[in-house]
């Protein structure tokens, strides 16, 4: 009997010293990481008690409201959903990047037509990030739904989109949120 609460007692110590060191493993970013820089923006929104203006528009009504406490990491959802750096990923993006009077625009554009993340342009001005455009598409058998999204940091943001379901019409939505300091 000593001998098996030796052993529980043994095998509890290895395992509790065993899992005290292990760390979560660190994800390896190949691309522009989008996922913390919408965690970031959210953050700063929050912090500063950014409003929302938002209108969504279905085809062709539309509707407007003021948010005065949105839930940032929602609203900013679908752009942070659009980060590329997984490691199936590593290499199904061309990197092309243009300079124009301060301003450098670089462009991520899918190797492979099957991905849903077809483009992602960045545009930075004295290092600073002033917009990214985010291009999806989805097309198989049954619907065709293209997206393109634009962010201006902590100023505004949109969101297209054209829908067409078979046997249905298609369908636009546009959201549009003005980030009200």
């Amino acid at each position: 009997m000593k001998r098996r609460n030796l052993f529980c007692l043994l095998s509890s110590t290895l395992l509790f010293f065993s899992c005290e060191n292990n760390k979560p493993p660190t994800q390896t970013t190949y691309y522009f990481d989008l996922k913390s820089y919408f965690e970031k923006q959210a953050e700063e929104l929050s912090r500063n008690n950014f409003k929302l203006k938002k209108s969504v528009s279905k085809d062709n009504e539309t509707e407007e409201k003021l948010f005065e406490h949105p839930d940032w990491k929602e609203e900013l959802k679908p752009f942070s959903e659009c980060d590329i750096n997984k490691p199936s990923w590593k290499n199904s993006f061309n990197i092309d990047s243009t300079e124009d009077s301060g301003t450098l625009c670089i462009s991520y554009q899918a190797k492979d037509s099957s991905l849903k993340i077809k483009n992602i342009n960045f545009c930075f001005e004295r290092d600073s990030l002033t917009f990214i455009r985010i291009e999806k598409h989805t097309d198989n058998m049954y619907y065709d739904n293209y997206i393109v999204m634009n962010y201006f940091p902590l100023k505004a943001y949109s969101i297209k989109s054209k829908q067409k379901i078979n046997f249905t019409k298609e369908t636009s939505i546009n959201i549009d949120g003005l980030l009200l300091h």
